[in-house]
């Protein structure tokens, strides 16, 4: 019923934004077309797209990697993810093996995940599999070199602060994201891969 990719083209993105206008009441965490299509530029794999059976985007998450510079500012609550340009994203190929950063730690800022609320409540649970293709895609960059350090969380809903209360070891930042009062939160991306793997060994029935 579903597909995932990581190929947000600029309509989708357009849809992204109308999704977010949706979603957020709060016109802070809205996407920003213009600034959207920046990050897009800059690394295309910022984005990861849940479609329906009509090829129609339906949900995304946005999980950026950062310059250890502007994660020193995302962390000291000196910016937020909507004063980000695309020269404050870094490119996943540079921390591989072969980049010209490889062997550096890389950090990331975790958006967004965001899925239409018709899609939430599907038995196909589209929200899991999106986190799942996402995790798999990070760990196969390890696969290949990449060293992942920390992530910040933007949690700007009761939902997406109770999903980061469940990964161990995260620490509140403090520093509110939105005047909803979200939070956000520091992982180690490590933690949030091994609890993406636990939650998928679960719900397929392999836990022990």
């Amino acid at each position: 019923m579903y597909s995932i990719d990581n190929n947000m083209s600029d309509k989708d993105l357009e849809n992204a934004v109308l999704l977010d206008a949706a979603s957020f009441t709060d016109a802070n965490v809205r996407g920003v077309l213009e600034t959207c299509l920046e990050w897009r530029n800059k690394e295309p794999l910022v984005y990861t797209v849940l479609r329906n059976e009509n090829g129609e985007l339906c949900g995304y998450i946005n999980c950026m990697p950062v310059t250890a510079a502007a994660y020193a500012k995302l962390r000291a609550g000196e910016v937020f993810d909507i004063d980000l340009r695309g020269s404050d994203l870094a490119n996943f190929a540079d921390y591989s093996n072969s980049g010209k950063h490889g062997g550096e730690t890389l950090n990331m800022l975790f958006v967004s995940i965001n899925v239409a609320p018709r899609e939430r409540i599907s038995r196909h649970r589209p929200v899991m599999k999106l986190l799942c293709y996402w995790s798999d895609m990070i760990s196969q960059m390890q696969t290949r070199g990449t060293k992942f350090g920390h992530m910040i969380l933007d949690c700007v809903t009761p939902e997406g602060e109770a999903l980061a209360n469940r990964i161990p070891g995260a620490v509140v930042l403090p520093l509110k994201s939105s005047s909803l009062g979200g939070v956000q939160k520091e992982v180690l991306v490590q933690d949030v891969l091994r609890y993406i793997n636990t939650m998928r060994r679960f719900i397929s029935g392999t836990h022990t």
